[in-house]
């Protein structure tokens, strides 16, 4: 999955034809198609079926009368129901310790093939062997004279992002913080040495600070510094108070801030309990043809009011009832910190909870949840993995 971008961007450059963002939803729905045989699993909890259940006759419905183009539909479907079926193959693959100590290794190891790669297109021309400029006006995303999309750059500091194998510099940044907590707490399961141990944790800070992220930055001082138990209560209410006088900083020295609070202020002006239809909101909805392009009007760039927009209170209802039950299970180990602040910085990005973004995360949130029910206790099979020593 880490690579999967790459070599999309391959195929493209090949190709070129549409045929890449094709085999990537075929990719998507294959895994979809598994989720009906998983949900039926004995160990599956009724209610959870039951859910399912409803949830699957409200999207049809949904899907059916929208009136978005069919290639919006698709992709923004794919968008609101990957995370939930990340969760669910999480939680039917994972059979015991051994299986989570395998998803922990496999995030271990991604993070250090993500560094390398990370490291070597940022610090070099690696990009200019690549036609990504094809790739990206394809998708309708602007591209630099430099041939580089301009998200890839942050003007206020004049730096290219790193964005490594996910070609994005959000979700780079999002799956940098998850890898941060999973080295600091899961290292001994592949090495031992200290030495190895901290410069891993560096060189995940230097790549973190690379992607430029505002959000992946805001997501790691809250996991670390405000919602850490054990640091004294006035730090924590010191950090909550720098924290908020830096985002009002922030705010008026960057008006790109805006567009993304305007993002979930303004669906309230199209709010309804069952949305306008798959493909009308979100990102996907201006990149792949909108029909009806007055919903685009000062909306965008907010997960939250992509599914409000799309699916309406009901909607939002359920995808926020799904999460929270998941961080509520999880309440005594880190995961859960991880996890909540990433949904709840999803309300001003909706790239925070993108495929790539969340993938690795909900995997490992499935896994950790079924550990839990086969051993009728709580998540963390490793002391050092609790909250209260965090």
């Amino acid at each position: 999955m880490t690579l999967i971008s790459p070599v999309i961007v391959l195929i493209y450059s090949y190709y070129g034809t549409g045929g890449a963002f094709l085999i990537k939803e075929f990719f998507y729905l294959c895994l979809v198609s598994c989720v009906p045989f998983i949900v039926m699993h004995k160990r599956m909890d009724p209610l959870g079926i039951l859910l399912f259940i409803m949830l699957s006759i409200y999207l049809a419905f949904n899907f059916t009368f929208s009136e978005a183009a069919m290639f919006a539909k698709i992709a923004s479907l794919r968008q609101f129901l990957a995370p939930i079926f990340f969760v669910t193959i999480g939680f039917y693959f994972t059979k015991s310790v051994k299986d989570l100590e395998e998803i922990y290794k496999a995030i271990i190891l991604s993070v250090i093939i993500v560094l390398v790669f990370g490291f070597v297109e940022r610090f070099s021309d690696f990009w200019n062997f690549i036609d990504v400029a094809s790739f990206y006006r394809y998708k309708r995303i602007n591209v630099s004279p430099e041939g580089l999309p301009y998200f890839w750059f942050e003007p206020r500091f004049g730096m290219t992002r790193m964005v490594s194998t996910f070609l994005d510099p959000i979700n780079l940044g999002h799956f940098f913080v998850l890898a941060f907590f999973v080295v600091k707490y899961e290292f001994e399961l592949i090495f031992s040495s200290l030495k190895i141990y901290a410069i891993l944790l560096v060189l995940i800070l230097i790549g973190l600070f690379l992607t430029l992220s505002k959000g992946a930055w805001l997501q790691f001082f809250l996991v670390f510094l405000i919602l850490n138990k054990n640091l004294n209560v006035i730090i924590r209410l010191a950090g909550a108070l720098l924290t908020l006088v830096g985002i009002v900083i922030y705010s008026q020295t960057h008006a790109g801030f805006w567009i993304h609070v305007d993002g979930f202020i303004n669906i309230m002006d199209h709010i309804t309990l069952s949305g306008h239809g798959v493909g009308t909101f979100g990102n996907y909805s201006s990149m792949y043809n909108l029909v009806d392009p007055r919903y685009l009007t000062g909306v965008g760039d907010s997960y939250w009011a992509s599914i409000i927009g799309q699916f309406g209170l009901i909607g939002f209802l359920m995808w926020i009832f799904f999460f929270l039950k998941i961080v509520l299970h999880l309440r005594h180990h880190y995961i859960s910190l991880v996890l909540l602040c990433q949904i709840f910085i999803s309300a001003l990005s909706e790239n925070t909870f993108n495929v790539l973004s969340v993938f690795h995360i909900l995997i490992l949130s499935g896994g950790l949840i079924k550990y839990s029910k086969n051993n009728g206790s709580g998540p963390p099979y490793l002391e050092s993995q609790k909250i209260d020593q965090f």
